[in-house]
């Protein structure tokens, strides 16, 4: 007899921590901080939460700045927020007084010409306001936008700026990923809570002054407050709290893993030259089988929608017709006459006021989401425990005779934040580089070989120990001197989004512009040639911004579609090409005489052995009154032309000295001098 085949799991994660709580919505899983409830739970706020949103430090210096800028703008802005308010009850009112004049006529067959007309214009001329306002305050929100954006950007670019690589978040950009929409809603939002607010209390006054005038005028009053109540206290907003949510269940999972492999763009070469379409269908298929009727709506809208019966979605429903449902059968039982006008505006009131209600509700998430993205903004950058601070004594020293940059690393310590198990990147290393030396680091991948290089160039400050430039402490020198001293050409090649030219002219900050050296510098980099095939030389950018967007999911074949497919086209360069570009602009900056320090590490991965052996010599012939250091995983053809090698093991400096004496140790820098030898003998057999 055949056992039964276990049954299938569809959960991706093992149980939650201890301290956290989840639940399933349909294939998410929400997860938030375990508290004596659900942290997510919906509560109206207590007064002390009421008056910190309202009087929100965060909201009111964005509001501030706003106001430096542009006074006179703001004002308006914000009058015409207030105004709008009011006006929503004067509409009200002023609808009511229409309707009212017109079932005077059809009762007594009379009609009041100059109360009517003086009715219908009030109403009408509301509206002109209303629509004359909101045109006012679109165009002026827009002015105020769009300087408050420029403004949060020159924060967010001091903010990535002042901090170094090992900074915590260094790389997050989560401020500027959100910060367009977060900011306009910062903007407006507590000005549409004070118009809600100031509209809310208008309405309850008009509200009062019709109720009055009928019986049971406090009954209506607070059936009319039923429905915005329960609209409030019905909403479980998950939007503003501190929670994740993310797809555990396997079979959705795997649906997206196939949709993924199917439609990327880089998995498609594999996908098609490996025959997996058939495989790729079958598992996807397979996966949305399993995957049966597991919703994969936002959590967002399944909690707050949800219901596990209809009975309360149908109580709330007739909630809003509780007061014309109250004052019909009153009247039918009392047998008194049914104002036809004061059941409609009976009607729209409870409407105004449970949208007035819900919005404050809304504002209450949105405003404390806009203090988080404000708090972030306006908060100081947090520093990293190894960040070099920085002096003032300026670099070089006044004093400094010609010559490379001296170099002395004593007792150097480097861990990496978030290291967990201890493990120093860079451990106990201690030498010194003599002024216009060339020096070679080696090192199996991992030894520590970039890290050395990191806190060379003053990227990486250490965990422990100093280093000393010229005999004075680094963290005695201003940052940028010292940065403007240095010249670094890495393996990450970085394209900006500028014109060739201005990639290369960046080197020397200060003589950008310079097309005679910029282009001497293309020259000696070896990128000349495939500079001078683009169609615009070097003037072409080759990964420029993007910002086309489209007004439809997708655009008919046309001469439209192929002018949007052209305009902010990014150009597809080898990687060999990016890294002549890479060193073409580190060439320029060779060219000022403010560089004492080169730094070289593994640019050439991409080269050929004969390109980089002809890069490596013309760098080396600009040497004169420069320090050079050079990490190179192929390093025969320097390393004899080396006044010092440091040879790096698992974070250590195990060997220096010069090629001759550290092939006499017959250890590790011996040892991989050989494999290279060894590798280049093979391959002359081969040939």
């Amino acid at each position: 007899m055949m056992k039964a085949k276990p049954k299938r799991s569809e959960n991706a994660f093992g149980a939650l921590p201890s301290s956290l709580t989840g639940t399933q919505i349909g294939v998410w899983y929400l997860v938030g901080e375990r508290t004596s409830g659900k942290s997510w739970d919906y509560k109206l706020p207590p007064l002390s939460s009421l008056k910190a949103l309202v009087w929100n430090t965060n909201i009111l210096r964005l509001l501030g700045d706003v106001y430096s800028m542009a006074p006179v703008l703001f004002v308006l802005y914000a009058t015409s927020f207030l105004l709008l308010g009011v006006n929503s009850a004067l509409q009200l009112r002023f609808l009511n007084r229409l309707f009212d004049s017109i079932e005077h006529a059809i009762k007594t067959g009379q009609v009041d010409v100059a109360d009517m007309t003086s009715a219908l214009m009030l109403r009408l001329g509301s509206v002109i306001l209303e629509a004359v306002t909101r045109w006012t305050q679109v165009r002026i929100g827009l002015i105020l936008e769009t300087r408050i954006r420029s403004f949060c950007r020159d924060m967010l670019m001091q903010r990535h700026l002042s901090t170094d690589l090992l900074a915590p978040g260094n790389g997050d950009n989560a401020l500027g990923d959100h910060f367009p929409g977060l900011l306009s809603s910062s903007l407006r939002t507590p000005f549409e809570a004070l118009e809600t607010a100031f509209s809310t209390l208008a309405q309850l006054v008009v509200v009062l002054q019709l109720l009055g005038t009928q019986d049971n005028s406090w009954t209506l009053a607070t059936l009319c407050l039923v429905r915005p109540l329960l609209s409030a206290f019905d909403k479980s907003v998950l939007w503003g709290q501190s929670l994740i949510y993310y797809v555990n269940n396997i079979a959705y999972r795997r649906l997206l893993t196939m949709y993924d492999i199917a439609t990327k763009p880089n998995h498609k070469q594999e996908v098609i030259s490996g025959g997996l379409k058939s495989w790729v269908f079958k598992e996807y298929r397979s996966a949305q089988a399993r995957l049966k009727n597991n919703i994969d709506k936002s959590p967002g809208s399944i909690y707050v929608r949800s219901s596990s019966t209809p009975a309360y979605a149908t109580v709330l429903a007739l909630s809003e017709d509780l007061p014309l449902a109250f004052y019909v059968v009153t009247g039918l039982v009392s047998g008194r006459p049914i104002s036809l006008t004061f059941l409609a505006t009976l009607q729209q009131m409870t409407t105004s006021l449970r949208n007035a209600i819900e919005s404050l509700s809304w504002t209450k998430t949105t405003i404390s989401e806009c203090s988080i993205f404000l708090e972030g903004l306006y908060a100081a950058p947090k520093e990293s425990t190894s960040e070099r601070k920085g002096g003032s004594v300026q670099y070089p020293p006044s004093e400094k005779q010609d010559g490379g940059m001296v170099i002395e690393f004593r007792n150097i310590d480097l861990k990496y934040p978030g290291s967990k198990d201890g493990t120093l990147a860079v451990n106990a290393v201690s030498f010194s580089l003599p002024a216009s030396s060339l020096v070679v680091i080696v090192g199996e991948n991992g030894s520590g070989k970039s890290s050395i290089v990191k806190l060379l160039t003053q990227l990486y400050a250490p965990s422990a120990g100093s280093i000393i430039i010229d005999g004075v402490d680094s963290n005695l020198f201003d940052k940028e001197a010292l940065y403007a001293s240095m010249a670094l050409l890495t393996q990450d090649h970085t394209i900006f989004p500028l014109t060739i030219a201005e990639n290369i002219g960046i080197g020397d900050p200060d003589d950008v512009d310079d097309m005679a050296k910029v282009v001497e510098a293309a020259r000696l980099a070896g990128a000349s040639a495939f500079i001078e095939k683009r169609a615009n030389r070097y003037d072409e950018v080759l990964h420029p911004v993007r910002t086309l967007q489209t007004c439809r999911y997708q655009l008919p074949d046309g001469p439209l579609k192929k002018f949007s497919e052209d305009i902010e086209r990014s150009t597809e360069v080898s990687g060999g090409e990016k890294q002549r570009l890479a060193a073409s602009r580190t060439f320029r900056r060779l060219m000022s005489d403010k560089v004492k320090l080169v730094v070289v590490d593994e640019p050439t991965s991409a080269m050929d052995p004969t390109g980089e052996y002809e890069l490596f010599e013309t760098l080396r012939s600009m040497r004169a009154g420069k320090t050079m250091v050079f990490v190179t995983h192929r390093f025969g053809h320097l390393t004899k032309h080396a006044d010092l090698i440091l040879c790096m093991k698992d974070g250590m400096l195990v060997e220096s000295g010069t090629h001759r004496t550290l092939m006499e140790l017959n250890g590790v820098y011996g040892e991989l001098y050989d494999v290279q030898a060894r590798a280049f003998a093979d391959d002359v057999k081969i040939d």
